[in-house]
């Protein structure tokens, strides 16, 4: 999600932050799923971090709760709180993508402790998991750039 895009959100009253529009999901809504993607995928997987989760960050919808993973359905924190959730979570991935060479792109994570999503065991390839992040940060934002 740009620049542009966010300073359109910053203009916005605080209550249409947090409403839906043609079925997409909120923007403070989309903002803290962002940043649960990140911390699973980058946090847990890549990181090793078994709970890497804000309070505030926001699994997808049909996921049932799980012990340690934040659950939180009707938090609507303030904009600039969960701005700063994701500028947390985006500057954790670009510390993993600076020092990645192609060689670890290739690896596989160790296997995934303590319950969360992904799952407990599961290794992926380090490449896939950039890719998850990348694959929600397109389907999270494209509905709110159309729109701004």
């Amino acid at each position: 999600m740009g620049e542009s895009t966010v300073a359109r959100a910053r203009r916005l009253p605080e209550e249409l932050l947090h409403e839906s529009v043609d079925g997409a999901w909120p923007f403070i809504r989309t903002v803290r799923h962002l940043a649960f993607a990140t911390e699973s995928w980058v946090g847990r997987c890549l990181l090793g971090d078994p709970s890497p989760w804000h309070p505030l960050s926001r699994p997808w919808d049909r996921m049932r709760p799980r012990p340690g993973v934040p659950h939180d359905r009707d938090a609507r924190p303030p904009l600039e709180e969960a701005l700063a959730l994701r500028r947390e979570a985006t500057a954790m991935m670009r510390r993993v993508v600076d020092g990645l060479t192609d060689v670890q792109l290739d690896s596989r994570t160790e296997p995934l402790v303590g319950p969360g999503r992904p799952d407990e065991g599961e290794t992926f390839p380090l490449r896939e998991c950039l890719l998850a992040v990348l694959d929600e940060e397109w389907r999270g934002a494209a509905p709110h750039v159309r729109r701004a």
